[in-house]
């Protein structure tokens, strides 16, 4: 019941009364037209009518029968209802879960997307305000209290984590607040990003050692090997002095590939590329060549004729390259189990 009307009469021959209402309840009232009691009768909305304002009527049972009203005012007050997620505020659309996308090289501070939460109730109840309740990292993103805006916190890496799931809470500011949450799915999409020079390159020392025959030995002869990181794979390619160094496009070992190296300052091009893509960084190598000029000596099979009346201490051959060198030993390691032949080991 909402309230309960009474009426009093002077005259005792005028028992009972009848109450009635005429109009102004919009069908939402009614009054029992013997106890005057007024009990509702539909539902209300406090956002479409806060108040209504009635006449209630009493009649005697007298001959002429008199009657008397009264005007009641009802106020509306408004209960509690939870908040909910909805898919934006025109809709209302209510919602379970919120899904979005951002690529791995967003700075900190860009906007993730907004989330939106929608509660019919007035004053304080109707004040709503945001917050996370679990993400893992914590502090991966952050949710403004007041308009929904999720944000941004940390700098993204696709290739350690590229999907995150959040719960997010919303909560009325009433006394006894009341809540609703949500899921939010974030995807993290990748960026082909360039492979990164440790910058500087340090300067590379290599002395290139003479071959005995340059028309016959191929000379390969590894400078060094780089590596350096790429999230996709790396591919290396040299940019310049091809026809002095090569490179392996996989593993980065940078080789010489001739004997006529001049000594100087060989500043080489490198590029490294993300595997598979067009997207690459250049650097330079610094390559300080010297060519060994100590004696050189080649192996070689020589044939000799020994006559039987050859004597003790005859000649047989000098293997000699440059009689002025010092610094050289020669020996026999194998053949010589009888020792018919000696070598001198300093000419």
């Amino acid at each position: 019941s909402v309230s309960v009307v009474s009426a009093t009469d002077a005259d005792i021959s005028n028992a009972g009364f009848t109450f009635y209402i005429e109009t102004g309840t919009d069908g939402k009232f009614e009054i029992n037209s013997s106890t005057g009691m007024i009990a509702t009768s539909g539902q209300f909305d406090r956002r479409l009518k806060s108040f209504y304002n009635f006449s209630v009527n009493v009649l005697d049972h007298g001959s002429p029968p008199r009657s008397a009203s009264k005007f009641l005012v009802v106020n509306i007050v408004d209960s509690n209802t939870a908040p909910i997620f909805v898919k934006d505020l025109t809709s209302r659309q209510e919602v379970a879960r919120y899904s979005f996308n951002i690529s791995e090289d967003r700075p900190v501070g860009t906007k993730v997307g907004s989330l939106y939460a929608y509660d019919p109730d007035f004053g304080s109840s109707g004040q709503l305000k945001y917050s996370i309740s679990f993400q893992e990292p914590i502090n991966t993103f952050v949710l403004d209290s007041t308009d929904g805006q999720l944000t941004l916190n940390r700098i993204l890496n696709y290739e350690i984590k590229n999907n995150y799931n959040l719960i997010v809470m919303v909560s009325d500011n009433s006394y006894e607040p009341k809540t609703a949450t949500s899921t939010v799915n974030i995807n993290v999409d990748n960026v082909v990003e360039s492979p990164e020079w440790p910058l500087p390159l340090p300067v590379i020392y290599f002395t290139q050692s003479t071959p005995c025959d340059p028309q016959v030995e191929a000379l390969s002869q590894e400078v060094t090997t780089l590596s350096i990181h790429g999230d996709e794979g790396v591919e290396y390619k040299l940019l310049n002095h091809t026809d002095q160094f090569s490179i392996n496009s996989t593993t980065g070992n940078l080789q010489v590939t001739t004997s006529s190296l001049s000594e100087g300052d060989y500043i080489v091009g490198l590029t490294a590329c993300a595997k598979g893509s067009t997207v690459c960084s250049n650097a330079s190598l610094t390559i300080k060549v010297s060519v060994s000029s100590g004696l050189t000596f080649c192996p070689a099979f020589v044939t000799l004729l020994v006559n039987e009346s050859s004597r003790v201490n005859e000649l047989l051959h000098d293997l000699s390259t440059n009689k002025g060198d010092a610094g050289v030993q020669y020996t026999i390691t194998s053949g010589n189990a009888e020792g018919k032949f000696r070598i001198n080991s300093t000419d």
